[in-house]
């Protein structure tokens, strides 16, 4: 997936989602990616045929443009994984709940985001 710098900040990229859906069709949709650094981070927005712009990186930015590249790719790969255009997608630069690393994180007090 190339992405082509839009404005200062803005980049996107047009690609096809194709997935097989609950009754075993293959679905293919138009999905636009948005990635804007205008806040200071990295923001991560998908568009599909179907809904509005969505925020698929959980409300918050990454700090620099190639996590968000890569976090787009990943949303990509649940979208075919999970057969929907609203996957769940996890952030490595974020203990999971449940993990060893939140764990360590509630222990001392902090907050796994």
């Amino acid at each position: 997936m190339d992405f082509e710098r839009i404005m200062d900040s803005i980049y996107g990229a047009r690609v096809e989602a194709r997935y097989i859906d609950a009754s075993g069709r293959t679905r293919v949709f138009p999905v636009a990616i948005r990635i804007d650094g205008r806040e200071g981070t990295y923001r991560v927005d998908v568009r599909t045929g179907l809904t509005p712009w969505e925020a698929v990186d959980g409300g918050e930015g990454f700090r620099n443009l190639r996590q968000a590249k890569a976090h787009a790719r990943r949303y990509l790969r649940a979208v075919k994984a999970q057969g929907t255009l609203t996957p769940t997608v996890d952030r490595p630069d974020r203990p999971q709940p449940g993990s060893i690393a939140a764990a360590a994180m509630a222990r001392l007090g902090m907050e796994a985001a």
